[in-house]
C-alpha cells in the first residue's frame, strides 16, 4: 500500500479513529503519526505545512508544497509555494504535474531543475510502499 492509498482510504472514512473506541482507535492514531513522519522533512522542507496532500473528488490528489529556497552562497530566498496535481493512469504510473506559478522572484536561482526535484520528492513520497495498519500494529506490539 502506498501512502497515497492510505490517505484516499483514510478521506473516504473520514478518520477511521473517529468510529473506532479503546485500543484500536489508540493504534490508528498511532499509525496516523507514523505516517507523518515519512514526509519529507529538512532539506527545504522546514515547516509543518511544508507537504500538504489534499484527495480531489476525482480521485485525484493535490499536494501543496513550501520549499525554503537557498542561493548558491546559501542564503534563504523565501518559500516556493507549489501546487501538484497527481493523477492516476490505467498503466500504474501516475503524472505529477506542477500548476502555473509566477517564476519570476526566482530568476536567480535553477528554477527548472528545482521544480524537477520537488516533483520528484512528490511522487517518491505518495508511491512509496508503507505496511497497512494490521501488520504494522504486529511489527510494533510484537517489540
Amino acid at each position: 500500500m502506498s501512502i497515497l492509498s492510505w490517505i484516499e482510504q483514510y478521506a473516504k472514512a473520514q478518520s477511521p479513529a473517529t468510529h473506532m473506541e479503546g485500543k484500536w482507535k489508540e493504534r490508528w492514531e498511532k499509525y496516523e503519526k507514523h505516517l507523518e513522519t515519512l514526509l519529507p522533512s529538512g532539506s527545504g522542507f522546514d515547516t509543518s505545512d511544508a507537504f500538504v496532500v489534499s484527495i480531489l473528488s476525482d480521485s485525484r490528489a493535490k499536494v501543496d508544497t513550501k520549499y525554503h529556497v537557498m542561493n548558491e552562497h546559501g542564503y534563504y530566498m523565501g518559500y516556493l509555494c507549489l501546487t501538484w496535481t497527481v493523477t492516476p493512469t490505467w498503466d500504474g504510473s501516475p503524472t505529477v504535474e506542477c500548476d502555473d506559478f509566477d517564476s519570476d522572484p526566482w530568476k536567480d536561482c535553477d528554477i527548472e531543475n528545482l521544480v524537477e526535484y520537488i516533483g520528484d520528492v512528490v511522487y517518491d513520497t505518495l508511491y512509496q510502499t508503507v505496511p497497512n495498519i494490521s501488520s504494522w500494529v504486529l511489527e510494533t506490539e510484537n517489540l
